[in-house]
């Protein structure tokens, strides 16, 4: 227990120490947000001219994950839900897209704390997490504690876990797939333990549902499919595994079997209950995937060129061979000083030492010498057992002992390992996943099975440590220092080598030089042959002193036993030097004087537009209501005001970039400029200036003025008649599009034909609305001619708009935001009160906006909101299967501790059979009141009605049919338990009897207000198809309601009312 409690310290405290910088920003100034990198592009570059970003690869941090958060925190000021996002796209919904982790438990963080310290304790308590995680799984397995501990080191700073911190919501759900993998572990070793004797896993279960549902919270979406493949793989693996096991012990397969299926049973009802957990975040999810523009966009060809290149598994052993994104300097080995990197080969200014073909976070492979060290050693056990047992079943040297040590778990993790390279490496085989798994075309990142290589190369450490800490056989010792030697000869070689260059630089600086002049790649990052050899004797110095440390220790520990148990923490030491030496500067530690939201920070092109639109300087609920977009016209390869960036200020901005964009928004901005160069970056393209033919044209594009756009940002003069500069400064300019559509806006005439052949930019859309389905209501397509039309927006927040409409005939209000299922409209009269609503149908208009029909002359409030019904179930699926787990832990509470006496007190009795049924009671109407909220808003006021009236009439009947039968079962079986079977048969028939007996009234009823209930014949209001349907479904439960309330009554009257 204190070596376990010591392991934890540890696992949560290194990560604290590895991000201390960043924890405090109000004492260091110092943030893990990379605000230095958005001065890499106008209009900040110009506020510090000269500052060197310190990683440009980790932009997403403030170009995504921050204003994501930032999103959050004021819509939840504002009163509401972040479903919705109507700064980019037009408008695109934001929960559902899962990546800003809004309904991860962990997130509350950043509505705690300063969005710049939130980010370095979200870090800092994930990564932990993944090592306490890792380090349960281990010890799950039986691995000694040490062994343990350094497998969960080397997972939560391996190179892809370090490299993703880029990217939150990846460290968030690459945490949890240890534990649910140690979940699957105990629930199936206890089966092992007890034998052929049953258990119940109920507690197991529910740990593991709670570590799925955390994981699919956390959002996303590629990292949930690897991590329940995986789980699903480890589970039939160790099923297997077990049956083995236990038809050897019982010599009974088939009742091995039998359990084993049992347990099956529970695991897959944990993995559904863990699903249905996260499906507040999941189902909202799955129904944005299929709208997205990514579903069919690439072929197999394309996606495996996103692979790894081959040359990438030298970083296995070099993990900065081909540079670091936050390398500005070099050592000059013959100098013997730093030297900033300045330009390259070509004589360019270049600041970053970097050439590889995929960038430093999609290649981050690196674990570390002693990881490889020790996977050695549990392979070699493996392949020992597997020579041995064909001769005696076990050999000498093979140790037999523990069930860690059984060889099946070595193998898988070679398996996973193995398979994971050859889909990360992009082999023919990854067209087993990209044909044959649903949705897995939209995943075009083969190189994250870097995820279930890392997992898998740490358990093989891990285990090789404990092979040297517990066994005892001399052969696997003798066998184990092979690795050692091997590590030790290439530690002293590298170090030689680069010895040997300081002394004779000449063929070296040569060796140097042919590198660079053979790589076009090389050329762009090195300026000759000096820098090239003396940036890599750096990565051969790294390597070689952790070979030749790692190598020494191993052969240490393989000749002495005893000593090694004492040194073992020499081998975690040297794991988490040589993954910091690897990876601790990634990340940043940027000044939070160079956050956008200080004063110092934000440019003055962007208080100009503040006080131009009347905006407050910073996004408030109560600013103006006179929403507008801007865009950006730049020349190829520049940033000019990065997509996103406009919403740390709440501005809307035509582009975007997210990795979810709706597939119909892509085709309407097709129709401005070509976005399939952007798109493979997952952004929409600003407009650029492209060479050949009129290089503005884009600009004079009708579908600008459509959606809005008010404003152009560039760092160029626009000649074009319909935009007036507004504004210059030394970084930027602001020019004002003249002929820009109001956000809202009335139009006289619908037609109707399919998008791709709505003719947008020959049509006057001011007076014209494109449809791509006919509308149902009547004379919606004839034109009309009102003298007065006016539309304007009195409340626009994230998830609802409020328009108010003057028109003197009829006419269609057209928004210009993006059409979504889930988005309602609602019509009143002006100043009415919600009660006098009436819902009104939303249509796509012009490829992707929404539209209104509005029928009738006058003045009108018009209110939109979002509200989708996949985050309504989502929601409720979410409150089930978590009461679901909280009665499955009373269930098994009462069976652990609950001990029935033969001669209970009567206090204790009436206390039992008081206090149970009042807290199942209220348990159920926990549900039935969640059920309601849910029925409520699907149905309407209306439907709610036509519900209620469904439910009187069944209760009516249900009265009939059950006859007061029940408390007769209870009071006589009371008095006589001898007559209970007797009772309860007739009990049983009587109720069936008088359940058909009920169906044709019940059925006579319902004809009644079908047919006869209508205005004229009866003052009754008639009921319609629905209504009916809800009857006849009720009525045939009422049957088992009947019979489930006389077991009731049974058991009440047995005194067993839990």
């Amino acid at each position: 227990m204190r070596a376990d409690l010591l392991a934890l310290l540890i696992l949560m405290g290194l990560p604290l120490l590895w991000f201390a910088p960043v924890l405090l920003p109000a004492l260091s100034g110092r943030s893990l947000l990379p605000f230095d990198n958005l001065y890499s592009f106008a209009p900040w570059r110009s506020l510090q001219p000269g500052l060197i970003p310190h990683n440009l690869l980790l932009s997403d941090l403030v170009l995504e994950n921050a204003v994501w958060k930032l999103h959050i925190q004021r819509t939840l000021a504002d009163g509401q839900l972040p479903l919705w996002n109507p700064q980019i796209f037009t408008g695109v919904p934001f929960l559902a897209a899962g990546q800003a982790s809004t309904v991860y438990p962990l997130s509350l963080l950043f509505l705690l704390l300063p969005l710049g310290a939130a980010y370095g304790w979200f870090t800092a308590l994930q990564l932990g997490l993944a090592g306490v995680f890792f380090y349960a799984w281990g010890r799950s397995l039986g691995l000694v504690a040490p062994a343990a501990l350094l497998g969960g080191v080397v997972y939560m700073f391996s190179g892809f876990l370090i490299a993703s911190v880029v990217f939150t919501m990846f460290i968030a759900a690459a945490a949890w797939l240890p534990l649910i993998l140690a979940v699957i572990e105990w629930i199936i070793r206890k089966q092992e333990e007890k034998g052929a004797a049953a258990y119940s896993p109920i507690p197991f279960v529910a740990a593991g549902s709670l570590a799925v549902g955390c994981m699919v919270l956390a959002g996303h979406p590629e990292l949930i499919y690897y991590t329940l493949l995986v789980a699903g793989l480890y589970t039939v693996v160790r099923l297997g595994v077990a049956w083995r096991r236990l038809a050897t012990q019982t010599g009974q397969g088939r009742g091995a079997a039998r359990r084993l299926a049992g347990l099956a049973g529970w695991l897959l009802a944990m993995a559904l209950l863990g699903v249905a957990l996260g499906g507040a975040q999941l189902l909202p999810l799955l129904e944005l995937l299929p709208l997205n523009f990514r579903e069919g966009s690439a072929t197999f060809q394309q996606v495996a060129g996103w692979a790894w290149p081959s040359r990438q598994v030298l970083t296995f052993a070099l993990p900065n061979l081909f540079g670091n994104p936050s390398h500005h300097a070099w050592f000059d080995i013959w100098a013997r000083q730093w030297m900033p990197a300045a330009a390259n080969a070509h004589g360019e200014a270049n600041d970053t030492i970097f050439w590889g073909i995929k960038n430093y976070v999609e290649g981050a492979n690196y674990l570390g010498v002693v990881t490889w060290l020790l996977a050695a050693v549990a392979l070699i056990y493996a392949v020992r057992c597997a020579l041995a047992r064909p001769q005696t079943g076990r050999s000498g040297g093979v140790p037999a002992q523990e069930d860690a040590l059984r060889p099946w778990i070595v193998w898988f993790g070679v398996g996973l390992a193995g398979v994971s390279l050859l889909f990360a490496f992009g082999t023919p085989f990854y067209a087993l996943l990209f044909y044959g798994l649903p949705g897995w075309n939209q995943l075009h990142s083969p190189f994250r099975w870097v995820f279930p290589f890392t997992l898998s190369m740490a358990l093989l450490a891990a285990l090789g440590l404990h092979l040297l800490l517990t066994m005892d056989a001399g052969g696997l010792r003798r066998t184990a220092q092979a690795p050692a030697l091997l590590a030790i000869l290439a530690g002293a070689g590298a170090v030689g080598v680069v010895a040997t260059s300081l002394l004779w630089p000449g063929p070296f600086q040569a060796l140097g030089q042919r590198i660079v002049d053979g790589s076009d790649l090389a050329q762009m990052a090195f300026a000759d042959g000096r820098m090239f050899w003396s940036y890599q004797a750096a990565n051969l110095v790294h390597l070689g002193a952790l070979a030749l440390a790692g190598g020494l220790w191993l052969w240490f520990a393989a000749v002495h036993p005893q000593a090694a148990k004492r040194s073992v923490w020499l081998a975690v030491a040297l794991a988490v030097i040589d993954l910091y030496l690897a990876h601790g500067s990634f990340n940043p530690a940027s000044s939070i004087a160079l956050s956008p939201l200080t004063p110092e920070g934000t440019p003055p092109v962007v208080r100009f537009l503040n006080e131009r639109e009347g905006w407050p300087a910073a996004p408030a609920p109560d600013r103006p209501l006179a929403p507008w977009r801007f865009t950006t016209f730049n020349a190829p390869g520049e940033k000019t005001f990065n997509a996103n960036v406009g919403m740390v200020y709440g501005w809307h901005d035509l582009r975007g970039y997210d990795s979810i964009i709706p597939r119909q928004y892509v085709a309407l901005m097709e129709q401005i400029a070509p976005q399939a160069d952007e798109l493979l970056y997952n952004r929409i393209a600003p407009l650029y200036s492209r060479p050949g033919g009129d290089v503005y044209a884009a600009l004079d594009s009708p579908l600008l003025d459509l959606l809005n756009v008010k404003y152009v940002l560039t760092e160029h003069y626009i000649p074009n008649p319909t935009w007036v500069e507004v504004y210059r400064d030394e970084a930027i300019g602001v020019y004002e599009n003249q002929e820009a559509f109001p956000r809202v806006w009335l139009a006289h005439e619908a037609r109707v034909a399919p998008i791709d052949g709505q003719p947008l930019a020959e049509t006057d859309l001011r007076e014209v609305v494109y449809l791509d389905e006919a509308p149902a209501e009547p004379h919606a397509l004839t034109p009309a001619s009102p003298q007065l039309a006016e539309a304007r927006i009195s409340r626009y927040t994230a998830n609802d708009l409020f328009v108010d409409v003057n028109l003197s005939d009829r006419a269609w209000l057209v928004v210009g935001d993006a059409y979504f299922p889930g988005w309602k409209a609602f019509v009143r009269p002006f100043g009415a009160d919600e009660s006098a609503e009436s819902e009104l149908p939303i249509h796509r208009a012009d490829g992707a906006l929404r539209a209104v029909y509005l029928p009738d002359a006058g003045q009108w409030t018009v209110r939109l909101v979002y509200s989708p019904m996949s985050f309504k179930l989502g929601l409720y699926t979410s409150f089930l299967a978590g009461m679901t787990l909280l009665l499955l832990g009373v269930y098994w509470s009462w069976g652990k501790f609950y001990r029935p006496e033969r001669s209970a007190g009567e206090v204790r009795t009436v206390a039992k059979n008081s206090l149970v049924p009042m807290g199942l009671s209220l348990a159920n109407k926990a549900i039935d009141f969640a059920f309601a909220m849910l029925y409520v808003r699907l149905l309407g006021p209306v439907g709610t009605g036509q519900y209620a009236f469904v439910v009187a009439i069944y209760g009516f009947f249900e009265i009939l049919s059950r006859y007061g039968l029940g408390t007769l079962l209870t009071r006589d079986v009371a008095a006589d338990k001898n007559q209970s079977s007797r009772y309860l048969s007739n009990v049983l028939a009587l109720r069936t009897l008088l359940w058909v007996a009920s169906l044709p009234l019940m059925a006579l009823v319902t004809f009644f207000y079908r047919n006869l209930g209508n205005p004229g014949l009866t003052n009754v209001t008639g009921i319609g198809a629905q209504e009916v349907q809800a009857i006849a479904i009720f009525a045939f439960s009422m049957l088992f309601a009947n019979w489930a309330d006389a077991f009731s009554s049974m058991f009440y009257a047995f005194e067993k009312m839990e």
